[in-house]
């Protein structure tokens, strides 16, 4: 069960997003270890061409591939956030900063009062849910016009991310303490901590999404493009293919992301075209 909302074409980074899936959004509106690894693939396609990534990087209109997991809506009539509550929410001068997991919702509601208090306008509580992976609690704050604010803590039932360094995109990613978890599960983790990564930018596109079980563990991995502009006007960009990759220990749970660059190729956009570079 998960529960969340869409990714609007532009997503806008909001309440400290950063490295492994820490942070917030903004808009409008484990198979068993096998000798042999195995393969839980669900949000995969054919393998575009260099051309068809560009045009995809350039446009922005289709930043997933069919199968990924997008948030369903936050239907709303004022600009809204979506954001982890970290331990930075409830003392400034906590480090590193990390996501908070709690065993239990009163816990997490404490925080999320807390959290509220301590923001220079206040949030009335209108809302809260809950779900395998997190508590969520929905406020309007009392600004002119009214805001809306969600805020998530994690379930420490599914992870906990008490390691993560927010400040740093890859290393540590946190404990995956889902009972019995599959291949399947880690990628269902993977691709919503990319929810909330600054690569759910404009720019940025996942190419691919797999996830593999061997065994001593599980992989998550994306394939993803990032569009990076040249400096002067006129010359080529470069558009770099990278694999990032989640990976989950079978004994402990411990989870680590990596990134490795893959190729680059140059390309520029003509009249709204899509052209590689020689």
């Amino acid at each position: 069960m998960q529960f969340s909302r869409s990714i609007a074409p532009l997503l806008v980074a909001a309440v400290g997003v950063a490295g492994c899936g820490g942070g917030g959004t903004s808009s409008n509106s484990s198979a068993t270890a096998s000798q042999a690894p195995s393969s839980a693939t669900a949000a995969s396609a054919s393998v575009p061409t260099d051309l068809e990534i560009a045009d995809l990087a350039y446009s922005d209109r289709q930043r997933v591939p069919a199968g990924f997991y997008v948030e369903p809506s936050h239907v709303t009539s004022t600009y809204a956030t979506v954001a982890h509550l970290r331990n930075v929410d409830l003392d400034a001068l906590a480090s590193p900063p990390h996501e908070l997991c709690a065993m239990d919702f009163d816990t997490a509601l404490q925080w999320s009062e807390a959290a509220a208090l301590a923001q220079p306008v206040y949030g009335d509580l209108t809302g809260n849910g809950a779900t395998e992976r997190a508590w969520e609690f929905t406020r309007v704050l009392r600004t002119s016009p009214a805001r809306t604010s969600v805020a998530r803590v994690y379930r420490c039932q599914y992870v906990d991310r008490a390691v993560v360094d927010l400040r740093t995109a890859y290393g540590a990613a946190g404990t995956f303490t889902l009972t019995a978890w599959t291949a399947d599960d880690l990628r269902s983790l993977g691709e919503y901590l990319w929810t909330f990564t600054l690569d759910n930018n404009a720019g940025n596109v996942v190419l691919s999404s797999s996830a593999s079980a061997d065994a001593t563990g599980a992989t998550h991995r994306l394939s993803i493009a990032q569009l990076v502009r040249a400096a002067n006007a006129g010359d080529c960009d470069r558009v770099d293919v990278r694999r990032i990759d989640l990976r989950a220990d079978r004994a402990s749970g411990a989870l680590t992301r990596s990134s490795t660059l893959v190729r680059s190729f140059g390309a520029r956009r003509i009249g709204g075209v899509a052209q590689l570079c020689p």
